[in-house]
């Protein structure tokens, strides 16, 4: 609001008041409109307000340069409870004296007969301003100005996204069991800081997580952001972390920079991730630090140019007293300083010299919105891969230089030093175990090597794998017997057939554990009587099915069907393997071994839908579905393309193309022609049932 509409919201009697603290004239006949006209020119004249202000007592400036500092407004409680009280004018009341101004009791009272203060009420509560158009009149106070001779800020700082991206490889990589749920016990403190670009030196002789600086701060914007979390006991990526490390530069940044600022807004500093962390400063303070930034930022009295962080001091106190978080002893140059020195210089907002001149970096100038574009984030360069017949080295680029964030999570390698990691035989088998297939630890590698991958990787791998699957360990349920012939005569029976999971030998077969009490009923209907060994049958005998009753089991066979979709296509997030150890060591074996052969044959249905075999017809009435057969059977015979409109599973898409029949094929009850298509220019399957005209062509 502006000084006139200010002034029309006074009583006549505050207008006289503040005339007659001025010392000018003031006629009792005036009506309230002419009061604050006269009132208003005065306070508007070039040499009043600014020789009003400079007459004040220091308490009184010092209140009205916190305003100045703020920019006007700050709310009305805490000014008025570090300035002093402002009591009702009210003339017509015996106890009240008869002219206050004379002898103002704060020195908010002592602004406020001048006319240079005002109280409004706002959606945030009520304010104490100074007018927009009074705030020209007033003396500018001090801003912060650069030295003589400033040095800006390096271009080589630390870059904490990549840090978090090394602690999120780190726990995909390792099973942290953290201490308090939250906290990485002193090993993995060690590894992880190991692995580092830029170390934090103090965990060398920390003696718990709450010890260090720099990476308890990482581990505290990656936990506020959602990064992390824990999966069972273990502390691991979530899967957002997954889709933060596939967003562009600007929305990670934005994320974390949010999530910050939303941690410390917390009602109760208390239930802050902050003050749970143990970081410099109580968390209300630091939020009116990083606010007291962004408005010296977006005047332009904080930039690239370093100056003295002294001279922020005023401008933090200012909005403290504004905010009510002033400390106690009314300084608050030791929380700038252990922001300054910690978090902030930590985050890359600004960059503090040993000279004890701060500077904002290009970061956190478009962080505090004083910068339009984010700047340009670090290139990204591809990893050396060197292989041996034990291990595949991964040398990542030096900083400022960065690896590819989202393979470097895939992998999970761990650190031997700040640039290397390492693939070994072991861990690779390790990802084989829990569902990784091998393309995809080569496509990881492929990606951290920027497409530049050694021709001798993947033959290593290859090799691993062969190696791997050759020698197994796995629990199977066998039936043995000593007369092949029987063996032979199961597995070709139609009946029995589903029964058999393996043929191990000609005298063992691996049965489906669900199925054994079904194949035992078999086997008695031929007057057989197996051996069967204890624990064998599933409890109770008549279970027919693996028990999904529990959550376990479900999330077991979703984590597993995904894995498995892993060779098709880039999974959104790789499940870590301690999720399925966990998960397994709840399932009954047999439970487990059952819920495996139906991972498989939903991997085994969902690549015969990918060569076009489908179980699902399309519902198309009125169709003579014998005609359409006729009809292609005739194109094969005579070796002639057809034009088909085909509707397609899956998508409900009905297509028109040409395609140059092969062969028929049966499946489940359902016939399939497989033909050249000349839409897709590859060879596809297309079921019958799914075609609703077949229009022939000529013979060739």
């Amino acid at each position: 609001m502006n000084l006139h509409q200010l002034l029309e919201a006074h009583t006549w009697r505050m207008l006289r008041a503040i005339s007659q603290t001025h010392g000018a004239p003031f006629d009792t006949h005036w009506s309230k409109a002419r009061a604050a006209a006269a009132v208003y020119r005065l306070l508007s004249a070039s040499h009043a307000a600014a020789n009003a202000a400079s007459s004040l007592p220091p308490d009184a400036r010092a209140a009205l340069r916190s305003l100045l500092l703020c920019g006007g407004p700050m709310p009305a409680q805490p000014f008025l409870d570090h300035f002093g009280p402002v009591r009702p004018f009210r003339p017509w009341r015996e106890d009240s004296p008869p002219a206050p101004w004379r002898h103002p009791v704060s020195p908010a009272e002592h602004l406020w007969f001048l006319g240079l203060i005002y109280f409004v009420s706002s959606d945030e509560g009520d304010l104490v301003t100074i007018p927009d158009d009074l705030l020209p009149l007033l003396p500018v106070p001090e801003s912060p100005s650069p030295p003589q001779q400033s040095e800006p800020p390096p271009h080589s700082t630390t870059d904490p996204l990549l840090t978090i991206v090394h602690l999120l490889a780190y726990l995909q990589g390792t099973d942290v069991h953290p201490i308090a749920d939250r906290w990485l016990p002193l090993r993995h403190l060690r590894a992880v800081n190991q692995g580092l670009a830029h170390p934090d030196p103090a965990v060398v002789d920390a003696r718990s997580e709450l010890q260090t600086g720099r990476l308890r701060f990482i581990h505290y914007l990656a936990e506020a952001a959602s990064l992390v979390g824990l999966v069972g006991s273990c502390l691991k990526p979530t899967p957002a972390a997954w889709q933060w490390v596939d967003a562009p530069e600007p929305q990670r940044w934005r994320t974390l920079w949010d999530r910050w600022h939303a941690d410390l807004r917390e009602h109760s500093a208390s239930e802050s991730l902050w003050a749970r962390y143990r970081l410099p400063t109580p968390p209300p303070s630091a939020l009116t630090v990083l606010r007291t930034f962004r408005s010296l930022a977006q005047r332009g009295s904080l930039s690239s140019q370093s100056v003295a962080l002294q001279d922020l001091v005023p401008h933090i106190k200012a909005h403290a007293i504004g905010d009510g978080t002033l400390p106690p002893d009314g300084g608050p140059s030791t929380a700038l300083q252990t922001l300054a020195s910690g978090p902030l210089a930590w985050a890359g907002i600004i960059f503090l010299h040993q000279s004890g001149e701060v500077a904002l970096t290009s970061l956190g100038a478009w962080l505090l919105r004083a910068a339009p574009d984010p700047p340009d984030p670090p290139p990204t360069k591809p990893a050396a891969l060197r292989d041996t017949p034990d291990i595949i080295a991964v040398s990542l680029p030096p900083p400022p230089d960065r690896p590819a964030f989202r393979p470097l999570l895939t992998l999970g390698l761990p650190p031997t030093d700040r640039t290397k990691r390492c693939l070994s035989r072991d861990r690779f088998v390790d990802l084989l175990a829990h569902g990784l297939d091998g393309s995809q630890v080569t496509l990881a590698l492929d990606q951290l090597a920027m497409g530049s991958l050694p021709p001798a990787v993947p033959r290593r791998l290859d090799t691993w794998a062969r190696e791997a699957h050759g020698l197994t360990i796995r629990r199977l349920t066998v039936l043995s017997s000593t007369h092949t012939d029987l063996l032979e005569d199961l597995a070709a029976r139609r009946t029995t057939s589903t029964m058999i999971l393996e043929t191990l030998s000609p005298h063992h077969i691996a049965v489906q554990p669900d199925e054994v009490d079904r194949l035992i009923r078999a086997l008695r209907r031929r007057a057989l009587t197996p051996l069967v060994h204890p624990g064998v049958t599933p409890n109770p005998p008549s279970r027919a099915s693996p028990s999904l009753a529990g959550a376990e089991a479900y999330l077991w066979l979703a984590l597993r069907i995904t894995l498995n979709l892993g060779d098709l296509l880039a999974l959104p997030a790789v499940p870590p393997a301690s999720l399925l150890d966990q998960l397994e060591a709840s399932l009954d074996p047999d439970d487990l071994a059952a819920l495996a052969a139906l991972a498989q044959h939903a991997r085994e249905q969902l690549n015969d839908a990918i060569d076009g075999y489908t179980p699902y017809p399309a519902p198309l009435a009125g169709v003579d579905h014998a005609a359409v057969e006729q009809l292609v059977e005739d194109a094969l015979r005579e070796a002639r393309p057809i034009k088909i409109v085909y509707h397609t599973a899956g998508r409900g898409e009905r297509t028109e193309r040409v395609v140059e029949p092969m062969r028929l094929d049966h499946r489940a009850g359902a016939a399939y022609l497989v033909a050249y298509c000349r839409l897709r220019q590859q060879e596809r399957t297309f079921r019958l049932d799914r075609i609703e005209r077949v229009v022939a062509f000529p013979a060739p």
